[in-house]
């Protein structure tokens, strides 16, 4: 079956992007080497922002050491930080009484711990400035467990949870909101010629009120959304990105 890109009925007007609306302001986003990340980082720059991108290539961002490392060059060829957003992240299909040790740690560090850490290493700069906003990623298996993803889903739990605490902490003119985005066609994912994961895909807009695939760039406006000045008074928030998977 041919991937469903548009959603049979709709007529949406175009969507509009303001190219001096992040003028002057520092954006870090991690994991933006593919997929959602690259996206959200081509939309940010599309509307005026500077951007610092971490990739796992380069940083794997699971220890105090890379993650102070990365801000602190961040600092020093910017000044500031603006915006973090965290999409970095790792989802292997692993049956409960499969995984080991090391699979739970590794789900842990590179969802989890990397959020904590990060968080750690922007926020300072953000209260002094009064500014600034922090955005991570869950997920929807955090709430819709799926077969295979019982710590991926814990992990994305656990950083829905911390979001909301970082809110509590943040401070004036900072705010700490979180996506949680359903199974989202990428590049690679609409390149892949096995039949299997078109399946997997078209069985979940099944499940969805709007009829067609997630795409990338679903999830960057929202994140962009989030990002902007106008959300001072929307913080500790989680925004579903699924076409409405979760009321069905």
């Amino acid at each position: 079956m041919a991937a469903i890109l548009t959603q049979p009925g709709a007529n949406l007007p175009p969507i509009r992007t303001y190219p001096d609306k992040f003028a002057g302001q520092v954006v870090l986003i991690t994991g933006a080497a593919q997929g959602i990340g690259e996206a959200t980082a081509e939309l940010f720059a599309a509307q005026g922002a500077s951007l610092a991108l971490i990739d796992k290539n380069d940083h794997l961002l699971n220890t105090t050491h890379q993650v102070t490392s990365a801000v602190a060059a961040v600092l020093a060829a910017h000044s500031q930080i603006d915006i973090s957003v965290h999409l970095a992240g790792a989802y292997p299909l692993i049956p409960l009484l499969s995984a080991t040790l090391t699979d739970f740690h590794t789900q842990m560090n590179t969802n989890m711990l990397s959020a904590f850490l990060l968080t750690r290493a922007v926020l300072p700069g953000m209260q002094q400035r009064g500014y600034g906003r922090i955005i991570n990623t869950a997920s929807e298996a955090a709430t819709r467990p799926e077969v295979g993803l019982a710590i991926y889903g814990a992990a994305k739990g656990a950083v829905a949870a911390f979001t909301r605490a970082t809110a509590l902490e943040a401070g004036p003119g900072v705010t700490a909101n979180y996506v949680s985005p359903s199974l989202i066609a990428t590049k690679q994912t609409l390149e892949d010629p096995d039949p299997a994961r078109k399946k997997i895909f078209d069985m979940c807009v099944g499940r969805q009120c709007v009829k067609r695939w997630g795409l990338a760039g679903d999830v960057a406006r929202t994140v962009c959304w989030i990002a902007g000045p106008e959300t001072e008074f929307v913080t500790g928030q989680g925004f579903d990105v699924g076409g409405g998977t979760l009321f069905t």
